[in-house]
């Protein structure tokens, strides 16, 4: 069992909880216990989890089937009701042990609880501490998916006459010597068969290599025509027709399409604040509300965008996208905002700084990015 994180008592003070006397280590048996069930095939327990954590006056429906029972199989007497506040601890746990595993699915969980703690929530977190190691990770994660590797070179094995005649003495064809000649046979087939197994396997690597080395490069020349050319592809409008407003919900959209590794490249931020100028915002902190923003945008364009884009496991992790749903579920341009207070704690009436809103929505396209690489 790997050893208990040193800050886990802290998770609890931090949740004005008193942690269990002398039941810490069972609890975090627990954790364990529930990151290791967590596979591709069930990753939308990390979506539970993040909303568990990040989402506030969660009720008893949403703790997943079974959550209970994984620590209850270390303590007899875990309650069974009424202990939401710890439920949320270990869940924040669960997710925290997941990102610092560097696993296939760490990126996944670091942009589910990056998603989920939008606006507001992000001062009313549990534990910032798991906030910020979740973005720490996404940077990184960023920087080694876009890495360059050159190929290692690839060593063809060499079986030369001599090497081969060192192998078959001359004497051993002789008449009286043929049963001899199994043996030294067997050994040289398999050393040229040790020799091109390992020689095809380097080459499958380099081409491997080569493959990711050219998917990088195809993103980056993508992106960089994308901003050079200043041109909307989903509007077909030059950016400086195409208003501000619409643009922080446009752009990041458009850039997300663009994108062929999560959790996106680390230009991200400076392409969006780019792409936003070129469409005549003041600055990158010129605020604006989500309706205004939603609203700014085709409705057409955004029937077409929800069409594409479901919100069906992701919920209330991803704000602005269901807010875009939300916005076609009426036919006026101010009715849809009581049909989105009912479900979203999220103000839709605060203004939020431009970038924040569209960093925020390009986040949200990554983790539905995530959460489809993990089904496949």
């Amino acid at each position: 069992m790997m050893a208990m994180h040193q800050n886990f008592a802290d998770w609890y003070r931090s949740a004005a909880l008193t942690s269990p006397e002398g039941l810490l280590k069972n609890r975090w048996a627990g954790v364990q216990d529930i990151a290791k069930q967590i596979k591709p095939s069930t990753a939308t327990l990390l979506l539970s989890f993040a909303k568990l954590f990040t989402l506030p006056n969660v009720t008893e429906s949403a703790v997943p089937v079974g959550f209970r029972d994984a620590f209850r199989a270390h303590d007899d007497n875990f309650a069974s009701r009424d202990n939401l506040q710890e439920i949320r601890v270990l869940a924040g746990a669960i997710i925290r042990l997941v990102i610092e595993q560097s696993q296939s699915l760490s990126p996944l969980a670091a942009l589910a609880l990056t998603c989920g703690s939008f606006g507001p929530r992000e001062a009313a977190t549990l534990e910032r501490e798991h906030l910020e190691t979740a973005q720490r990770f996404l940077v990184q994660h960023s920087r080694t998916s876009h890495k360059s590797v050159t190929p290692t070179p690839v060593k063809v094995p060499s079986f030369t006459k001599e090497k081969l005649g060192g192998a078959f003495p001359a004497n051993i064809f002789t008449v009286h010597q043929t049963p001899n000649l199994q043996e030294p046979l067997l050994n040289a087939l398999t050393e040229i068969a040790s020799g091109l197994s390992a020689g095809l396997k380097q080459v499958q690597e380099a081409i491997e290599q080569l493959t990711h080395t050219a998917n990088v490069r195809e993103e980056e020349v993508a992106i960089l025509w994308w901003i050079q050319s200043h041109y909307s592809r989903d509007l077909q409008k030059s950016f400086s027709d195409v208003s501000y407003s619409a643009g922080t919900i446009l752009f990041p959209m458009e850039l997300a399409d663009l994108t062929m590794f999560v959790p996106g490249s680390e230009s991200t931020i400076a392409v969006l604040v780019h792409a936003l100028h070129l469409a005549g915002a003041p600055s990158s902190s010129e605020s604006i509300t989500i309706a205004s923003a939603v609203n700014a945008t085709p409705r057409e364009w955004r029937e077409k965008t929800c069409a594409e884009h479901k919100t069906n496991s992701t919920g209330l992790l991803t704000p602005i996208l269901l807010a875009i749903h939300k916005s076609l579920e009426t036919e006026g341009r101010d009715e849809w905002l009581p049909v989105y207070r009912k479900v979203s704690d999220i103000p839709i009436d605060k203004p939020f700084p431009l970038i924040h809103l569209s960093l925020q929505l390009f986040r949200e396209r990554m983790l539905l990015k995530a959460i489809a690489e993990a089904a496949q």
